[in-house]
């Protein structure tokens, strides 16, 4: 039995929602925990390093986003804590 299946997407709902307050507030939830496993998971020798990264939910060109990253001293962390960043979101995300 063949079944039509038609799907329609309002953009300007879909805008709405990513602009909105209770999305900004769930997705720092999330950013917060994907920060802190990432932390823990990055690979250290000192700390400082690990101890660097840190999260920050912005309003980007297409509504809120949630931005993870380390401060320019411990740049190096861009190769290394990558790995621990993703897979940090893949655990609190679910994937």
């Amino acid at each position: 039995m063949a079944t039509d299946v038609t799907v329609q997407l309002h953009e300007a709902e879909i805008r709405e929602l990513l602009n909105s307050e209770w999305f900004r507030r769930s997705l720092t939830g999330h950013g917060s925990r994907v920060t802190a496993l990432a932390r823990t998971m990055a690979p250290r020798r000192s700390g400082r390093g690990a101890a660097s990264i840190h999260g920050e939910t912005v309003a980007g060109p297409d509504g809120w986003e949630d931005r993870i990253g380390w401060d320019a001293a411990h740049a190096y962390m861009a190769g290394l804590a990558s790995h621990a960043v993703q897979n940090a979101a893949y655990q609190v995300i679910g994937k």
